[in-house]
C-alpha cells in the first residue's frame, strides 16, 4: 500500500533512526507508547541523566524541542517578570495582565491589530516565573469575575494569544494599585 504513496521505509533503519536521534538528544528510546493514551507518533524514552521514563513524539526528539520534565529547567526556573499593559484601539482601551521573561516579546507575540497601541503600566521583577505566575493568579482570582474581560470578544484584537486575562478599562486603578502594594 506504500509503493504507490512513495512512503517505503524500512522498518529496522527507522527503528536506527528513532535510536539515533534519541541518543543525540541524550536519551534512551525504549520502544512504543502506550497505544491506548498516544498515537503512533509517540515512542518511550529513558532520560540518560535522570532515568525517568519519558512519552515524546518522535519529531520533539529529533528537534531536540522538549524539556525533561524531571530534570530540565523550563521558563518556570528562570527570572521573569509581570506586568501590567494598557492597550488602546480605536473601538475599546482594555489592561492586560500577563507574566513573562521578556515583556516587549510578549507583547509582539500577542498579535494585536495594527491599529492598537501598547503602554506598559507596571512591571514587577520575580526570581522565577514560577513565582511570578503563582502572583499573576492570585491577582486574577480577586479581580477576574468582576473586570474580566470576554477572551471570544478579545480574539478580534489578539490574533494569536493574550486574549485571556484582559480586563475592563475600569479597572486599571486597582490593577496598578495591587501592584504597588
Amino acid at each position: 500500500g506504500r509503493l504507490g504513496r512513495g512512503k517505503i521505509q524500512c522498518p529496522d533503519c527507522f527503528n536506527d533512526q528513532l535510536k539515533n536521534a534519541a541518543c543525540a538528544a541524550n536519551l534512551t528510546l525504549l520502544g512504543d507508547a502506550d497505544r491506548n493514551l498516544f498515537d503512533a507518533n509517540y515512542r518511550s524514552y529513558s532520560c540518560k541523566r535522570c532515568q525517568n521514563h519519558l512519552t515524546l513524539r518522535t519529531i520533539h526528539v529529533k528537534n531536540r524541542s522538549f524539556l525533561c520534565e524531571y530534570c530540565d529547567d523550563s521558563h518556570l526556573d528562570f527570572p521573569s517578570n509581570m506586568y501590567l499593559l494598557r492597550i488602546t484601539n480605536p473601538e475599546l482601551a482594555w489592561i492586560k495582565l500577563g507574566y513573562a521573561k521578556d515583556v516587549p516579546s510578549r507583547i509582539k507575540g500577542y498579535g494585536l491589530l495594527d491599529e492598537c497601541s501598547v503602554k506598559i503600566l507596571k512591571v514587577y521583577h520575580f526570581d522565577t516565573g514560577r513565582n511570578a505566575k503563582r502572583k499573576e493568579l492570585s491577582i486574577h482570582a480577586m479581580y477576574k469575575n468582576e473586570f474580566g474581560l470576554n477572551p471570544q470578544k478579545m480574539k478580534k484584537f489578539h490574533k494569536l494569544n493574550g486574549f485571556t486575562e484582559c480586563y475592563d478599562i475600569n479597572a486599571e486603578q486597582l490593577l496598578v494599585a495591587k501592584f504597588e502594594n
